[in-house]
């Protein structure tokens, strides 16, 4: 399937989706609370009818009700110890649902099975539950080409010493059940955590239910207070997805991205400040309703690794600037096992820019107008999001394949892109 993106002015509104992963996590700290917890602008969305799902199963009471458009606010009462008659719960070939309730389930009083569908399990994985079986806890074992989780309940200490390379989803996981399982406890890092925002996110969200995490420097963290409270929260849009229209509106096309948390703490907010320093106009009404009107464009430095999401954004706004722009520490930053640096580079170049990298860092020099042209080969969906944006910047159309699978995050993309006036895809 490909995609044209040419010079026609994209015009229209856009909101953003509430943030899947703050949202997935509201849901697993619900479970923990003995009073209702309300949950607002919520998207029904497969994902999120999953997680629900397995909600109800470990007992959870759950009620819909209207909040906004296609939105809605849940009303969930918790149900742990999950004290319930229940032989087995089944997740398909769902890897993330895995790595989400594993580590809960073992804190239940009802001794049940986890079975997963996929005979393709990754080490990373199986270092996470190395930590329970130290202690006690039965194995993982593959019978039949299925992943059946043998669960025991009962943890024995209350310091743990996890790896730094475990997968974000079980340590958020983990700090969210541990106030459960102990009136204190503390979890010691070994290495580096490479996401830190994503971990300091789920501390976040826990104050929401009255858990007090000490964060002691990505080193170490003490879980204080242990008695879960009811929240009434409403999930944020994200900044991530807002990114792409606010670079699209700041680099000529005429969309308003809606309903935004001007005090948002998403890191992706950056963005905003970001794009005043750099020229452009920024216009935000108070219930933030965002438009960016197109200047001239100064060159910039940054270390993008602060900010990996913003990277394929900043890029194409690089590549129209006036002088030679920086992105500081690209090497580390992949998506799929992609380095998204190289697909940047690969893209912009193919429409007539100028990129390389060199010594780690993404060097553009601005051109005042891109050729456009066919681009092969591209892996990632966020550097054809990036052409978007900058599609009103190209001499001629840009014509890129698109790549299989799309994002979690944004799945409605080309869809939006039709509707604000995009050339359909053939």
């Amino acid at each position: 399937m490909e995609i044209t993106l040419d010079s026609r002015i994209l015009n229209g509104k856009v909101t953003a989706k509430p943030v899947l992963e703050d949202l997935k996590r509201y849901l697993i700290c619900s479970l923990f609370t003995n009073e209702t917890s309300i949950i607002k602008n919520v998207l029904l969305d497969k994902e999120t009818k999953e997680i629900l799902d397995i909600l109800s199963l470990l007992g959870a009471r759950i009620t819909v009700d209207e909040f906004k458009g296609k939105r809605k606010t849940l009303r969930i009462k918790g149900s742990y110890p999950f004290d319930i008659k229940l032989e087995e719960i089944d997740l398909g070939n769902n890897l993330n649902l895995l790595r989400t309730f594993a580590p809960i389930l073992l804190i239940s009083k009802t001794k049940f099975n986890l079975k997963y569908k996929n005979t393709i399990i990754q080490n990373p994985l199986n270092s996470f539950y190395s930590l329970f079986f130290e202690k006690g806890f039965t194995k993982i074992q593959m019978e039949k080409g299925e992943y059946p989780l043998k669960i025991k309940t009962g943890i024995d200490k209350s310091v743990f010493y996890i790896r730094a390379d475990i997968e974000k989803e079980c340590l958020s996981t983990l700090l969210s059940m541990l106030p459960r399982a102990y009136r204190a406890s503390k979890v010691i890092i070994v290495g580096e955590i490479k996401d830190k925002a994503y971990v300091n996110r789920t501390i976040q969200i826990l104050k929401d239910f009255e858990i007090d995490v000490r964060n002691n420097n990505f080193k170490e963290f003490d879980i204080i207070n242990t008695k879960y409270e009811p929240c009434n929260v409403t999930v944020e849009n994200d900044f991530t997805m807002a990114s792409i229209w606010i670079t699209a509106s700041a680099l000529g096309h005429k969309v308003m991205v809606k309903d935004l948390n001007l005090k948002s703490r998403q890191d992706n907010k950056k963005l905003l400040d970001i794009l005043k320093v750099i020229g452009i106009d920024i216009f935000a009404s108070p219930n933030g309703d965002i438009i960016a009107r197109p200047n001239r464009i100064n060159a910039f430095n940054i270390d993008i690794s602060k900010v990996p999401d913003l990277m394929p954004y900043l890029a194409v706004i690089a590549s129209v600037a006036d002088g030679t722009s920086k992105l500081k520490n690209v090497e580390d930053i992949y998506v799929k096992d992609t380095l998204a640096a190289n697909d940047l580079s690969h893209a912009i170049n193919s429409v007539g820019g100028d990129s390389f990298i060199f010594g780690g860092d993404l060097i553009i020099r601005g051109r005042e107008m891109l050729k456009g042209g066919t681009v092969n080969d591209l892996k990632l969906h966020e550097s054809i999001f990036a052409l978007c944006a900058v599609s009103r910047q190209a001499l001629s159309p840009i014509k890129a394949k698109v790549p299989s699978t799309m994002p979690n995050y944004y799945k409605e993309f080309y869809r939006d892109f039709t509707r604000l006036g995009g050339k359909r895809l053939h």
